[in-house]
């Protein structure tokens, strides 16, 4: 003979286990970050060679330049040769890097500090073979990994491209992550409406 009681009380723990699996699939999207970037994230800018001089000064005329520039193009100003990739990014709306806040690191460790968050970071590589890489890191906080070498990434064709000093410009304004690894609002709405819902139904089926 079919137990009812035991068909409903398989259906309560089959929806609170959902619910359990749901919230745990929710936790484990908003804590996946960026744990490193390199040449071919979504966040990668572009680079710039040679990015001489690399005085704060001058790096934000190489992002600045770079992010005005259209994706997917090079073109060389004033002996630097600027190459931006396809990742569309903030282009038409970046903000302009400014040396005001900038944190400047030049021990040649990988590991960036993004604190609360910055809009721009830029890697400076040994000498002019390497370059400047530049990503838009806006939305992204906490700590992630560089290259310490461009050898073998196709950026660096003469060798001496290990990482020189990275630095970090413009504290972020919030904008939204190029990788929207930050949930946007209607996001966590519709997760916290199908929650609302779902203990409905447990309530219900007691």
């Amino acid at each position: 003979m079919i137990n009812v009681n035991n068909i409903v009380a398989k259906g309560r723990m089959t929806s609170r286990r959902a619910i359990v699996v749901l919230v745990i699939a929710c936790f484990m999207g908003l804590a996946s970050q960026v744990s490193a970037l390199t040449t071919t994230s979504d966040e990668f800018m572009g680079i710039v060679i040679s990015g001489e001089p690399a005085s704060s000064a001058n790096e934000v005329v190489y992002i600045n330049t770079l992010a005005d520039q259209a994706i997917n193009t090079s073109t060389t100003i004033a002996g630097h040769v600027y190459n931006r990739s396809d990742n569309t990014l903030c282009f038409n709306t970046c903000v302009d890097a400014i040396v005001d806040d900038t944190i400047r690191d030049e021990t040649g460790g990988s590991d960036v500090d993004l604190g609360d968050g910055f809009l721009y970071l830029l890697a400076k590589y040994d000498g002019p073979n390497g370059g400047d890489v530049i990503w838009y890191v806006a939305g992204l906080t906490g700590t992630i990994t560089i290259p310490s070498d461009l050898t073998g990434t196709g950026l660096c064709t003469n060798g001496a491209c290990g990482l020189s000093h990275w630095s970090l410009y413009n504290p972020d304004d919030g904008g939204a992550s190029p990788t929207d690894t930050v949930p946007e609002p209607s996001t966590l709405l519709l997760f916290g409406a199908g929650l609302i819902a779902m203990s409905r139904f447990v309530r219900k089926s007691k």
